[in-house]
């Protein structure tokens, strides 16, 4: 490991995609933190937080990535996503990544007309 591969942006510039970028940095520092995610949104008490290691994500991006492909999606299928944003969505849209899918993001907010044109287009 050289000092410069630490910085998260080493693997980004020197990967073909974002999945690749996020397998090169998990195997070379599977404890360190992926994301962190509030478990809970409540505004009275303090908020609690979770935070997700490359290691215990890796086993579940690897899984959805699989379960994907079962379904036939390969490079350049495109996969919607619809869901408010959540800690699943990541792990979803890196294991789309993995098997070189494109993943179209729909938000719960969208209008139904707008979510079809999306979908459509």
């Amino acid at each position: 490991m050289t000092a410069s591969s630490s910085n998260p942006h080493y693997f980004v510039a020197l990967s073909k995609s974002l999945g690749d970028a996020f397998w090169a940095r998990a195997r070379a520092f599977p404890d360190e933190s992926l994301f962190r995610s509030a478990v809970s949104s409540s505004p009275v008490s303090a908020r609690e937080w979770r935070e997700e290691s490359y290691a215990s994500a890796m086993p579940k991006v690897a899984r959805l990535s699989h379960f994907l492909q079962s379904l036939g999606v390969g490079p350049g299928t495109p996969v919607a996503i619809l869901s408010q944003t959540r800690y699943e969505w990541i792990l979803a849209d890196l294991a789309i990544q993995t098997i070189g899918g494109i993943t179209v993001s729909i938000y719960q907010s969208q209008q139904a007309a707008d979510a079809g044109f999306v979908l459509y287009d």
